[in-house]
């Protein structure tokens, strides 16, 4: 689970990265936003099941939901991560440059939103 939260800069540098591709590329990477989208959706399922599971700290079972003070935190971060795999896969199908340019930016948004919220659910 570690190396998904230690990955999520990078999956942010990506989305970033790619939302500058498709603005300027005539043939913009429709395959990069389907990965970005798979990417980011696993995250956010990930992150949901993480804070879900038991607090191993503590060891009296627990969840990391109920112990740790980031359930907003939590909500926003899944929140934007299914609204930016939403919009990636629409503009993947639809062929929508400027959705795609705006979900990328979110996917990014949506990254680093989750490895804080995966932070702010394991750190005492």
């Amino acid at each position: 689970m570690w190396a998904l939260v230690w990955l999520q800069p990078l999956v942010a540098a990506a989305g970033i990265a790619l939302a500058g591709v498709a603005a300027l590329r005539s043939p913009w990477p429709r395959a990069g936003a389907a990965v970005q989208a798979v990417v980011v959706a696993s995250s956010a399922i990930g992150l949901a099941l993480y804070a879900a599971s038991e607090d191993d700290y503590r060891g009296n079972g627990i969840s990391r939901w109920e112990a740790y003070d980031a359930k907003e935190l939590t909500a926003v971060a899944v929140a934007v991560g299914a609204a930016a795999t939403l919009a990636l896969v629409f503009a993947a199908v639809r062929d929508r440059r400027r959705l795609a340019v705006a979900a990328l930016f979110a996917s990014g948004a949506a990254a680093v939103l989750t490895f804080v919220a995966f932070l702010a659910n394991s750190l005492n």
